[in-house]
């Protein structure tokens, strides 16, 4: 068996904060067999200040990570409109093999910062899902799951495709949009990013077809919310990239009083970092702009991170639960000032979204041959 001392653990599903546990892993299989006081851990066990799931990333564009920084004095349409817009301009002359690999280093990225699962939309100027399929099958494997969101009207199809990622659902035949929905593609689609988006109707579009997810949502209102309640919709927030091309600030404080699910994607690669955690640092402080400093806030927030997520993807989120593998755990440890801040914190749900960083969380599997000794 393997054992590890953990000073504060997010347990469960619903991320119940214990203090001082053991986690103990099964040697045949690397499942955590049991959860208890860390009393019961050999002395020898590892010490770690936190333990928690890893999180999931439910919207990127990953192949513009060629370009870093690119057009930063054009407009969001300027940028990143279909078919005309600088980004997709330079995926097309690219190459589709270019954007293949491009997308897969994004990939790779998000697994050393512990990211478990991940959405990726597919542009067709990107040559669409196939080509980053392929190049996948030629790979061992990689630690985060990646979810290829296809476009509809794509010359590729959607071939390679595990759903689809809609630029807009008013560009789209609703009729055919429930039809592959029925067939069992999860769709998510860009809506209410800007102003002029959702006085289009962007939303009302989205609920037609019957979406499993909406990406932004920067202008949706307090009734706009309770319907994405209604209809079991998550939205995914990217405050950084709202705040980051001028589009708005997302209404975190409303999701939270409405009590929509929430996720967290980091958007464009081009222009945001791919660590999901500071998605949410940011979504935390926004929310707290718009006036929320209700102490339930923090823990929405990490579920959003570490559960909602996978949920907008159609994965089981992972949990620190008996049973679990060690890919679903992940470990940080805290040194000087900032274990001292933690350990003193009058609210470590806050404190731990202030501090973790997806490089100072390691999944136990990725570190169990140099950092775990056998109990």
């Amino acid at each position: 068996m393997l054992s590890v001392r953990v000073d504060y653990a997010l347990v469960g599903r619903e991320l119940e904060a214990r203090e001082a546990v053991c986690l103990v892993f099964d040697g045949s299989d690397g499942r955590l067999s049991s959860i208890s006081s860390s009393s019961s851990c050999p002395e020898s066990s590892p010490k770690f200040t936190i333990a928690v799931p890893p999180s999931a990333n439910a919207h990127i564009h990953s192949s513009d990570v060629q370009w870093p920084e690119v057009g930063n004095d054009l407009s969001l349409e300027e940028l990143v409109a279909p078919p005309r817009g600088l980004k997709h301009l330079l995926l097309q002359q690219a190459g589709e093999r270019a954007c293949a690999e491009a997308a897969v280093s994004v990939y790779r990225a998000l697994g050393r910062m512990g990211v478990r699962a991940a959405a990726d939309f597919r542009e067709p100027a990107a040559g669409g899902c196939l080509p980053v399929r392929e190049t996948l099958a030629t790979l061992g494997g990689l630690y985060t799951r990646v979810v290829l969101m296809g476009r509809p009207g794509d010359p590729y199809g959607l071939e390679g495709c595990d759903g689809i990622g809609l630029n807009s659902p008013l560009d789209v035949d609703p009729k055919r949009m429930r039809l592959l929905r029925k067939s069992g593609m999860r769709i998510h689609a860009h809506v209410a990013e800007t102003r002029e988006m959702r006085l289009e109707g962007d939303l009302e579009a989205a609920l037609d077809i019957g979406v499993d997810t909406v990406i932004h949502g920067t202008h949706l209102s307090r009734e706009d919310l309770e319907l994405l309640r209604e209809h079991g919709v998550t939205l995914v927030l990217s405050p950084r990239s709202n705040m980051w091309h001028g589009v708005g600030l997302p209404p975190v404080a409303e999701a939270y009083r409405v009590g929509v699910k929430i996720a967290f994607g980091t958007d464009n690669a081009a222009w945001n970092m791919l660590d999901p955690w500071d998605e949410a640092r940011q979504a935390m402080l926004v929310a707290r702009l718009q006036g929320v400093k209700d102490p339930g806030l923090p823990h929405y927030i990490l579920k959003g991170l570490l559960s909602w997520g996978y949920e907008a993807l159609g994965i089981e989120p992972p949990a620190l639960a008996e049973g679990a593998d060690m890919c679903s755990v992940a470990l940080m440890r805290l040194e000087g000032y900032e274990a001292g801040v933690f350990r003193r914190s009058f609210s470590r749900y806050y404190t731990l979204l202030k501090i973790a960083r997806g490089d100072l969380l390691q999944p136990v599997c990725t570190i169990s041959g140099g950092l775990l000794e056998p109990a």
